[in-house]
């Protein structure tokens, strides 16, 4: 369990429970639901007892909220996922690839479909493109990489990836202004670190080989940016900072020196982003939720 349950209690100021660290769970973590499963079924609390089962202890989140600083103010940034049925213990610890590819292209077409309709409310003008189809078009492509590596492919897919990258940047003139749209700077941030990522794993062979490993040798956000991603916007956005904040990814705790292998934030991401059952998250309703049912059962 480590050093995500430190805790303990001060008898000086009734048994108060003093906390260390953010005391959540992510919805893939399988090993350690079934071990507090386990733990719960054996401690057998009659009917009526506070947190009877572990469904009382954790409770499943598919909101989350960040904060992140733009143009030296803090905005709140509302981010949420679907809930998906099954139960974290009985998660894949395996990638499913092509659960990866599905999944991506549905929040993909969503977040593009979100910034072409916040554009349109401030630039009347502006003529998107037809999204759908050429994001239906790149997941293809990827399919196709993955099943036949084909170097035709990846030509295909840098000409189409091009132009719906060339067509997110065009909200950048209304991100950079004084009267920002958040709504529009989040949704920006999300599809062009997506597009960045998508483009890594199919020039890297991620895809193909699912040898995450392999890109290791490459700090995440060099990595980000050699596949498009945009240096002022980004990389030093809250959503990014935000993975190097749970992983504690800086070299001697110094947040000025972000550090995490490619391969190893990318597999990371993909896994909480497709992998959970039942919440993204969840979130114990007090801190012992895990330390006490141990030393009760003995175990």
């Amino acid at each position: 369990m480590g050093g995500k349950g430190a805790s303990g209690r001060n008898k000086l100021y009734g048994q108060r429970v003093e906390e260390h660290g953010l005391h959540v769970w992510f919805g893939f973590y399988r090993n350690a639901f079934k071990m507090i499963q386990s733990v719960y079924a054996e401690l057998g609390r009659p009917e009526g007892a506070p947190l009877r089962n572990w469904t009382d202890a954790f409770k499943a989140q598919n909101t989350i909220w960040l904060m992140d600083k733009v143009l030296k103010q803090r905005k709140s940034w509302r981010f949420s996922v679907v809930e998906k049925p099954g139960d974290p213990s009985q998660v894949d610890e395996k990638l499913d690839i092509e659960n990866v590819i599905e999944t991506a292209f549905v929040y993909l077409k969503k977040w593009l479909h979100t910034l072409q309709t916040e554009f349109f409310r401030q630039n009347h003008k502006y003529r998107g493109i037809h999204a759908n189809k050429k994001l239906d078009s790149l997941k293809k492509l990827i399919k196709s990489q993955v099943q036949f590596e084909s170097k035709r492919s990846l030509s295909m897919f840098q000409q189409i990836h091009s132009k719906i990258k060339q067509h997110i940047d065009g909200v950048l003139p209304y991100i950079d202004s004084n009267n920002l749209n958040t709504d529009l700077y989040h949704t920006y941030v999300v599809c062009d670190m997506g597009l960045a990522i998508i483009k890594g794993m199919m020039y890297d062979g991620i895809f193909s080989e699912q040898n995450f490993s392999k890109i290791n040798n490459i700090e995440f956000k060099d990595w980000l940016l050699s596949h498009g991603a945009n240096p002022t916007v980004t990389i030093p956005s809250g959503l990014l900072k935000t993975i190097y904040d749970v992983t504690f990814s800086y070299e001697g705790g110094d947040p000025e020196k972000p550090n995490i292998e490619a391969g190893t934030a990318v597999h990371g991401i993909l896994l909480i982003m497709t992998a959970y059952k039942g919440g993204l998250l969840y979130k114990m309703q007090v801190s012992d939720n895990k330390h006490r049912p141990f030393g009760l059962t003995g175990l």
